[in-house]
């Protein structure tokens, strides 16, 4: 979507469309109005990092650099999550999450998890890989060191 947006409309080049955005948009909810009053600088500022978000970022997804791909699947996350509490097209947004969701391994993901739950899980998987418990050991080691 964002090279349609360079494409077309000028507003999206001058970065103004923000600040038209939030009174035409298909979907608005009752925060769409608070974010359709934020400061002028607010909504100019909105439309660059939109550009940044759609037309760069998708590119940290397909490095296979942990810091990297992490990176960009928070920042996709979080500016999904940000349009749907905005009141965008929140259904396409949740679609849009469940990818990057993939880019954020068990060690990232583990502290969000109670222990016994993470540990429950890893001696699962090690059973079923024929008993062996060092995989186990090794990723939970790894998360305990991002502690």
């Amino acid at each position: 979507a964002g090279l349609i947006k360079i494409r077309g409309d000028q507003c999206w080049r001058d970065l103004t469309c923000m600040l038209y955005h939030f009174e035409t948009q298909p979907v608005p909810n009752p925060l769409s109005w608070y974010f359709h009053n934020l400061p002028r600088e607010a909504q100019l500022f909105s439309t660059a990092a939109n550009h940044v978000v759609e037309l760069i970022c998708p590119f940290l997804l397909l490095i296979p650099y942990r810091p990297v791909m992490l990176l960009g699947g928070l920042i996709q996350i979080l500016f999904q999550a940000v349009l749907i509490i905005s009141g965008n097209l929140s259904f396409l947004n949740w679609l849009t999450i469940a990818p990057a969701i993939a880019c954020l391994d068990d060690a990232f993901l583990a502290p969000f998890f109670s222990k016994s739950s993470v540990q429950k899980a890893l001696s699962l998987r090690a059973r079923e890989k024929g008993g062996d418990r060092t995989a186990a050991g090794r990723v939970w080691k790894a998360v305990r060191l991002w502690k």
